[in-house]
């Protein structure tokens, strides 16, 4: 809010009153003007306008239900469900979505007529038309575009760690309430976990899920690092059990169907850390989008460079021919996914459209089954992101990833899974400012010799020594194919037996019963679409 006072002559220590002040001045520039995580409706009498908006990350949550009598706004979709007047049919948009991708992304949600604001927009009302209209008030896909800052590398290690030492240091004396860092032993929380060491003379007190199984367990190298830091640290140990006791507990933590396999473990973290008396947990969430980890980069520069008028004809040449009547791919249900998929990005024209493709679990023939209807007749939120020609490569990746997997997932399952063991996420890395810099800063320095993330990897390495950081990165793999045939079994064929498929109207019966048997018969490639069902 400092910025908003700076500007306004108004003798106030109540926010209300500022932000009021504010939009009488600026009107929805204010969002613009407004730090930190916020949901905020502003009722314009004069106007007979509604305008509300959330953050321009996307932390905080905020839904609106519009019907023919009027709109409804709430931070929380189970409190719009409660409304007398709220239809909770399921929508097609948000049903494909989920399926797609395991989440259901911005503007969308699972219910017809109710929507989720998206990063960066605020939404108008209008009360004699009865229609909304969304606008920008922060837009990243600009920031790309803007000319690059010409800065050192020195400068811009400066720039980027005196941010961050703010951030960590602003959130951890913001309140009284105990704090504690949620540490993998990856760059991103291992860093977080350095920086926030500092802040107090106490042990800082840092959370690891490690697993029974040891091809999965990755929780020793974290022991090293909370080791070095000092940290006092406590390893959980995620195992069948423990993914049997959860499970069935996802629905009421999600307001919205969730098939990130990464909630489970972090429901169980956060419930552990809330056992340890934490009412405030340090996260890593968007390391990999704010410093450019910028994944598959070479294989999309492929495609990219690939002339589309050549790339349209190869794809529709491979259009011709279906995988499963080829007998090299016959018995391979990755390599026909991958091969479906790949004629997908031949026909793209960008990288949100490669994007959009790549990370779709169920392929679009197959939805057209599952469905009974054609799922390419329908929006995608993906389609609603556009680059200038301007924007670099990378950027164009990381800023996809930015407005879709990071802010409706990633987001999602933390902010969900911490929030209802009653702890407040924290994360430094969604600063304004450092997004902003890193955004502006040349791709040569954020992908320096190929390293990806490289000035978050080489601040890093200013705390903790390079040996103990270096290692494949690897996030929440969970052997839950195993489960799945194992204590999850019971619970997994009663759900998607033929009479509950049939029940819900929506899925073909048979079509699940096919995954099932392929499943059960080694298919392991299918477990995520069982996952999702």
């Amino acid at each position: 809010m400092d910025e908003i006072k700076r500007e306004i002559d108004i003798e106030t220590s109540n926010t209300e009153a500022l932000l009021l002040e504010g939009f009488r001045k600026f009107g929805p520039a204010l969002f613009g003007k407004m730090e930190g995580e916020f949901a905020i409706s502003v009722l314009d009498r004069r106007r007979g306008r509604l305008y509300f908006s959330r953050d321009f990350a996307g932390k905080t949550p905020l839904y609106y239900y519009q019907n023919s009598e009027g709109i409804h706004l709430s931070r929380s979709l189970d409190a719009l469900r409660k409304w007398p007047g709220f239809e909770a049919r399921i929508d097609t948009t948000g049903l494909l979505h989920y399926l797609w991708y395991g989440f259901v992304l911005s503007p969308y949600t699972i219910y017809e007529q109710t929507y989720k604001i998206r990063q960066g927009c605020y939404i108008v009302y209008d009360f004699a038309t009865r229609k909304t209209q969304e606008a920008h008030y922060w837009e990243l896909d600009h920031l790309y575009g803007l000319p690059k800052l010409n800065i050192s590398e020195n400068e811009i290690l400066k720039q980027t760690e005196r941010i961050l030492k703010k951030s960590v240091a602003d959130q951890y004396h913001n309140d009284t309430d105990p704090a504690g860092v949620m540490l993998s032993g990856g760059y991103d929380s291992s860093l977080i976990a350095a920086l926030l060491a500092r802040q107090n003379d106490r042990k800082t007190e840092a959370f690891t899920i490690g697993f029974e199984e040891k091809s999965y367990d990755e929780s020793r190298y974290a022991a090293k690092i909370a080791e070095y830091l000092g940290l006092k640290h406590h390893i959980f140990l995620f195992s069948e059990k423990e993914a049997s006791r959860i499970v069935p507990s996802l629905t009421g933590i999600y307001e919205e169907p969730f098939a990130d396999f990464g909630a489970t473990p972090t429901v169980m973290l956060a419930q552990m850390a809330q056992k340890a008396g934490i009412k405030r947990l340090f996260v890593g969430d968007g390391g990999d989008e704010v410093f450019a980890t910028a994944d598959n980069l070479e294989q999309f520069r492929l495609f990219r460079n690939f002339h589309f008028s050549h790339r349209g004809v190869t794809g529709k040449i491979l259009n011709l021919f279906d995988p499963l009547h080829l007998p090299l791919l016959s018995n391979r249900t990755g390599m026909i996914n991958r091969y479906a998929k790949f004629r997908m990005l031949l026909q793209s024209e960008s990288i949100p459209q490669m994007i959009k493709k790549k990370e779709m679990t169920f392929l679009p023939k197959e939805l057209d089954r599952l469905l009974h209807l054609d799922s390419r007749s329908f929006p995608n939120a993906f389609d609603l992101i556009h680059f200038d020609r301007r924007c670099e490569l990378a950027d164009q990746i990381t800023g996809t990833y930015f407005h879709t997997t990071m802010a409706d997932g990633e987001l999602v399952k933390t902010y969900g899974a911490l929030s209802g063991a009653g702890i407040t996420p924290l994360s430094p890395y969604l600063e304004r400012n450092l997004i902003e810099l890193l955004a502006r800063t040349p791709v040569s320095l954020k992908l320096k010799e190929g390293i990806r993330k490289y000035l978050l990897k080489t601040l890093a390495h200013h705390y903790i020594p390079k040996e103990l950081l270096e290692r494949p990165k690897s996030g929440f793999d969970i052997p839950f194919g195993k489960w799945m045939r194992g204590i999850l079994k019971e619970d997994l064929s009663e759900r998607l037996s033929e009479q509950n498929i049939a029940s819900t109207t929506f899925f073909d019966p048979g079509f699940v019963t096919d995954l099932k048997r392929r499943f059960y018969q080694g298919d392991d490639f299918v477990q995520y679409r069982l996952w999702n069902l």
